[in-house]
């Protein structure tokens, strides 16, 4: 079974504190170990919220969205990536899991976003005994932290909460 990888990419407009969060499993691998391309495991806000609301560009439905030949590594948005240790999935553990974390879900910029989805998912694999828990200090040794967490410890300016 493969290990999942955690990937986060570019999207305006704060760089690594609004990055796009991920899970990547790869299906092939070249001669070295390093993935060529797999499945992409993201959620975002579902593009058919009603148009004009000043709410739909903060606020709506989260859309769990795989994507099949994925060439994660040569992503020209990639800022980066890790594989998590002791994280072997199959597809259909994986694809369990989004779907389960995705069911009625709402989104919104802040707490409920493509971060805290990841999060969830990763809780959800843990929780189902699927993985195990020393994932969490992987992710923080990475600084693998959603904008909720680093907003709890930082005051930052771009928290609504913490202004």
């Amino acid at each position: 079974m493969p290990q999942i990888y955690l990937a986060r990419f570019r999207q305006k407009p704060l760089g690594i504190a609004s990055a796009h969060w991920a899970i990547f499993l790869p299906q092939s691998v070249d001669s070295n170990g390093i993935p060529i391309h797999g499945t992409l495991f993201h959620a975002r806000k579902h593009l058919n919220d009603v148009e004009g609301d000043q709410k739909c560009i903060f606020r709506g439905r989260a859309e769990f969205e795989p994507q099949a030949n994925f060439h994660l590594f040569t992503s020209p948005r990639l800022l980066d990536q890790f594989c998590l240790n002791g994280s072997d999935v199959t597809a259909e553990q994986l694809t369990d899991a989004c779907q389960r974390v995705s069911l009625d879900r709402e989104f919104n910029l802040i707490t409920r976003n493509c971060q805290e989805w990841v999060k969830d998912v990763i809780d959800h694999l843990v929780a189902q005994k699927v993985i195990s828990e020393n994932v969490y200090k992987e992710m923080r040794d990475r600084n693998y932290k959603t904008v909720m967490e680093v907003c709890r410890h930082s005051n930052s300016s771009f928290c609504l909460q913490c202004r």
